[in-house]
């Protein structure tokens, strides 16, 4: 039976709470979002066109920012379900203004946070909300992961938004793919073009060990 939804309030003492995710809507997860990024510091950003790699623009003009970032509640059912050790790492493979950093530092406080992103401004107000709020085991790079030239780091868990173009989410892949002749770990696909994929093009993720699906997102062993 579904759970009954109920509005969902932004709480200064549990910014990120670990909710049913039926129990709210996800435009009360997004508009939560917002109240949280503003508690952060996050000032309102206007979507515009960014230049992703030397080839790609993605253009936002027609979504507004919280629809291109995993919202915060949602973030904290995905840390529940991967149960991550402590001195274990997270990648972010497009990682936006780097929301599972703030989320880890609050409850997965051991756990390592590397963060990649193309776009300079959000780099940048991420970096400088990190410092702010003392963030440890956090890192948030400027870095192009559509580059052939990227070398993805080790790490126990990777979670992939659709980032850009799909050629390229399909690359990151690839790679994946290579990385897990020589270690086992799991992946979080999130967004229409990365769950596709790896269920029609990776079954090395998506048919060898049973995925763990949500609404929005999937995750996958190696």
């Amino acid at each position: 039976m579904a759970q009954l939804q109920t509005p969902l309030h932004f709480d200064c003492l549990n910014p990120y709470p670990l909710l049913p995710e039926d129990s709210y809507s996800y435009e009360d997860a997004k508009n939560h979002s917002q109240a949280v990024d503003e508690w952060l510091g996050f000032e309102k950003i206007e979507p515009r066109s960014i230049e992703v790699g030397k080839s790609e623009t993605q253009t936002w003009s027609h979504l507004s920012t919280q629809q291109f970032q995993t919202p915060y509640c949602e973030i904290r059912n995905i840390l529940q379900k991967l149960s991550p050790k402590p001195k274990q790492t997270l990648v972010d493979l497009g990682c936006g203004y780097g929301r599972f950093a703030f989320v880890l530092n609050r409850h997965y406080p051991d756990l390592h946070f590397k963060g990649f992103e193309v776009d300079p401004y959000r780099v940048k107000r991420a970096q400088e909300r990190f410092q702010f709020h003392h963030l440890k085991n956090a890192e948030i790079l400027l870095t192009d992961i559509s580059d052939p030239q990227f070398e993805i780091p080790n790490a126990e868990y990777y979670f992939i938004f659709d980032f850009g173009k799909n050629e390229s989410i399909m690359a990151i892949l690839e790679k994946l793919k290579i990385r897990a002749r020589s270690s086992s770990f799991k992946v979080v696909g999130r967004g229409r073009a990365t769950r596709h994929y790896i269920q029609e093009l990776h079954p090395w993720l998506s048919q060898v060990n049973e995925p763990q699906h949500g609404t929005h997102y999937s995750i996958y062993k190696s």
